[in-house]
């Protein structure tokens, strides 16, 4: 099976318990026989295959566009947690 995981946080750059606990999931994952991408934003784009096999994809988030949608002061913009990971 293939499977994709968008994630807020992901190893090396982690700043929470989701980042770790992504790394174990995917980890799992990849041991059960199957196919991991991990979608994860950071400072610069890159592409790469780690040791466990996990595909790890980074890209540069695009959050001004988001501005529009959600007003600055607003709970959603002000709380420090993101819990945005999804499988």
């Amino acid at each position: 099976m293939r499977i994709w995981i968008l994630t807020s946080e992901f190893p090396p750059q982690v700043g929470g318990g989701i980042g770790t606990y992504t790394r174990n999931a995917a980890t799992m994952f990849s041991s059960a026989g199957h196919e991991v991408t991990v979608l994860t934003p950071s400072s610069r784009a890159s592409d790469s295959l780690d040791a466990e096999g996990l595909r790890v994809l980074r890209f540069v988030p695009r959050r001004a566009h988001l501005d529009e949608y959600v007003p600055s002061g607003t709970p959603a913009d002000e709380h420090p947690a993101f819990p945005y990971t999804c499988m």
